[in-house]
């Protein structure tokens, strides 16, 4: 609907005065943080010139008195310089991004109506509104509702009434570059002008285009665990940063800070690609990390950790073998519940009848008995986890030692050594209190290293002993494998070689011990690519955050490695049972162009999943006769769609080693601006980017090359979401290169999906 010229007037003028209130608030705020920080200075060095510390033990009280007071007027002046940052980023990110949207709300019984604007933070002026932050619970009916009848749920209750007008801006350099007005859902204007964009080397935030059922996953507020199920394309990712921002909000009065939160991402490029969306929303960013990255931080020892994607490597490399079937069952088994629940046997079998101590014994002199330790470890401490456990125990020995004559009765009996032997203390020997120091730490370590448990050496004699596995599998059905998949464990454990899939088991071990860092800071979890995380992890994602709620988001289509996906997302709801849960579906896809969306439906021949109307050119198919003519075209492609104005471009391989040889040969005929992404990379990088398939999940291209699409290369029935999954990465042009046939994926498709290249 088209605005009238006095009604520009008002929103220009109106748009001037909120500048003016940010520029005065900012020349505040700006003014207080200077005069904060000088005021800490000085305090701080009046504190030293003055020399105002209390002598070691004083017993001066008023001299105590006014040092503490220094130093907590100190640290109030750090806090005001603390606050007052904050505040000053928070306003310059309102001055960057003034508002979106405005609804005007009348309220059953009021009789004023009220002007709404929404913009990504708060804006107040003498206790008038002028911008709302869109987390707000009155902003919730800009992206629920239509005009008409609307409401919203605020402390006080539920409040109801009547949106009576809904417009939408676009504000740039402090100047409406547009606005209309509208009484239809946020889409067609706004969301078409955001997908037709280029990508940029970040994601941003999607405020100003956030649909119904995307903001009702955002504000949920009703479960403890929210798991979302969308297609390539709903969002899932924006969806989770938002309602981490969301959920700062609505509990910041409870005290919930960004160190509460943590984010488990896919990997360290997607950590950078994100890393920008809650500052966007003037909030701190989020502890961000991959599963890896933890799983190296808490593992200990000198071993050879293999990460996801060099699992991913060798099983898409290796095809048809022994080895390379044996390894895909050890992946599949040792991620299920019942392997955990096997382990889970073993530790409390540990913790029960398994240890028999024997008496400890200083040189001639008895500590401690067997039976006393046995009594602490079973009895006294036998509610506790095994670490804990063993540490009590030690203290115990500790004790009994200080508190013993055996220090005194050993140095009498070195004095009586050394004189026989005619070498008592003379110079450049060692004198009897070394010699006894030396002994009781050695005597120490040999405690320490007795009363320890390793979670790698558990592991180990669970893993060797047949006899004892089987004992702790009874009941279970286990892999006609076994035998092998427990032989090539342990060859690798002997060797210090960790496999990926071994990784959970010696986490929940390590957990169960009672030998983790403390996680109860945590009190919100966000797993992203929820469909490549087994069932034990989610078990052990479970124990290791006690008291945290979970948003958990996937697409169970877009499983990489059909070996350790949990494919039913009911199992992730029975492993929390002690918490209420929901599962929220998304059908709708935003990120790629009608044809791209037909094409990749066809695929997994899911017609279920719907897309935002955007037109664009249909796939490509195109056929080369060698690895050659792959490269001269692909080289061609670029040349042509960089001209156009094509920003971000992915050439997508199924293994790294093809993708390094991609890169290679691509460099070598003179493709300016191109990159090799890696598993070690921590840097998303605009431009050409080569690209592994396993390390594409997460991120979006606005073209996509598949270099391999050949019928040898992408052939099993379990690599079908994969292909789906690389396919699903392009905005708006997908290319598809294959030499002999197409792979079988895409055989059937519809000549009317597809044109020949």
């Amino acid at each position: 609907m088209e605005l009238s010229k006095n009604e520009w007037k008002i929103e220009e003028d109106r748009l001037e005065r909120i500048k003016g209130v940010i520029n005065n608030q900012l020349r505040d705020t700006e003014k207080s943080r200077k005069k904060a920080f000088n005021q800490g200075m000085e305090l701080g060095k009046d504190f030293w010139d003055n020399d105002v510390i209390a002598p070691e033990n004083s017993k001066d009280l008023k001299a105590i008195v006014d040092i503490t007071q220094n130093i907590q007027a100190v640290k109030r002046e750090q806090q005001k310089v603390e606050i007052t940052s904050n505040t000053l980023r928070k306003l310059k990110l309102l001055q960057d991004n003034l508002y979106f949207g405005r609804i005007d709300f009348e309220e059953c019984g009021v009789d004023d109506k009220e002007s709404i604007y929404i913009g990504s933070g708060t804006l107040i002026d003498d206790l008038d509104i002028l911008i709302y932050d869109w987390r707000s619970p009155v902003c919730g009916m800009f992206y629920e509702y239509e005009m008409g009848k609307a409401d919203y749920e605020c402390p006080e209750g539920q409040i109801e009434g009547d949106i009576t007008l809904k417009r939408q801006y676009s504000i740039s350099d402090g100047k409406i570059k547009y606005m209309f007005n509208t009484d239809l859902k946020i889409d067609d204007d706004i969301l078409q002008k955001s997908l037709s964009n280029n990508c940029d080397e970040n994601m941003r935030t999607i405020i100003k285009s956030i649909q119904k059922e995307q903001n009702r996953v955002i504000r949920n507020k009703n479960e403890d665990i929210l798991i979302v199920q969308g297609p390539a394309g709903s969002g899932k990712t924006s969806i989770a940063l938002h309602r981490a921002a969301y959920v700062l909000y609505k509990y910041r009065d409870r005290g919930l800070k960004s160190d509460n939160i943590v984010i488990f991402s896919p990997n360290e490029i997607f950590n950078d690609y994100i890393s920008e969306v809650l500052p966007e929303l003037g909030e701190d960013k989020i502890s961000q990390t991959t599963f890896m990255e933890y799983a190296i931080g808490s593992l200990r020892g000198r071993y050879e950790i293999e990460d996801g994607y060099e699992q991913m490597e060798q099983i898409l490399s290796i095809e048809g073998n022994k080895s390379n079937k044996l390894r895909k069952d050890s992946i599949k088994f040792k991620g299920t519940l019942e392997f955990q629940k096997i382990i889970s046997r073993y530790i409390k079998h540990l913790e029960q009848n398994n240890i028999k101590f024997k008496d400890i014994y200083f040189k001639e002199w008895r500590i401690i008995t067997g039976d006393e330790l046995n009594d602490l470890y079973y009895n006294t401490y036998g509610k506790w986890p095994i670490k804990y456990r063993y540490k009590e125990m030690v203290k115990d020995i500790e004790y009994r030692i200080k508190k013993s004559n055996i220090k005194k009765l050993r140095y009498e009996q070195l004095e009586k050594e050394f004189d026989k032997e005619n070498k008592y203390c003379y110079e450049g020997r060692e004198s009897i209190s070394d010699l006894l120091n030396r002994e009781m730490v050695s005597f120490r370590n040999y405690i320490n290293n007795l009363l320890s448990i390793k979670e790698i050496e558990v592991y180990k004699k669970l893993i060797r002993d047949r006899e004892l596995f089987n004992k702790m599998a009874r009941g279970i059905e286990l892999p006609v494998a076994i035998r092998e998949i427990l032989r090539r464990t342990i060859s690798n454990l002997n060797s210090n070689k960790i496999e990926f899939e071994d990784i959970t088991p010696l986490l929940y071990i390590k957990h169960v011990l009672g030998d983790m860092k403390n996680t109860t800071n945590i009190k919100y979890v966000i797993i992203d690519e929820a469909q490549d995380y087994s069932p034990f992890q989610y078990k052990l994602f479970k124990e290791l955050y006690p008291k945290a709620g979970f948003t958990i988001l996937g697409d169970i289509n877009q499983s990489i490695n059909p070996y350790v996906n949990t494919i039913d997302y009911s199992i992730i709801s029975d492993i929390f049972n002690h918490k209420s849960s929901n599962i929220i579906e998304l059908q709708k896809s935003y990120r790629s162009t009608k044809e791209i969306s037909d094409f990749t439906r066809r695929i997994i021949n899911n017609e279920k999943i719907l897309n935002v109307s955007r037109a664009g050119e249909k796939p490509k198919l195109i056929k080369a006769s060698n690895y050659n003519e792959k490269i001269k075209r692909i080289k061609k492609d670029i040349e042509s769609m960089v001209s156009g104005g094509i920003e971000s471009i992915a050439i997508i391989c199924r293994t790294a080693a093809t993708a390094s040889k991609v890169y290679r040969d691509l460099k070598e005929r003179e493709v300016v601006n191109i990159n090799l992404i890696k598993k070690e990379d921590e840097k998303f990088k605009s431009g050409i980017n080569i690209v592994p398939s396993y390390l594409s999940k997460g991120l979006e291209f606005d073209s996509v090359i598949i270099f391999d699409g050949d019928e040898h290369v992408y052939s099993k029935e379990e690599e079908r979401l994969l292909f789906y999954t690389i396919c699903t990465r392009a905005l708006h042009k997908l290319s598809i290169y294959y030499k002999g046939n197409p792979s079988r994926f895409i055989n059937h498709i519809d000549d009317d999906l597809l044109m020949q290249g």
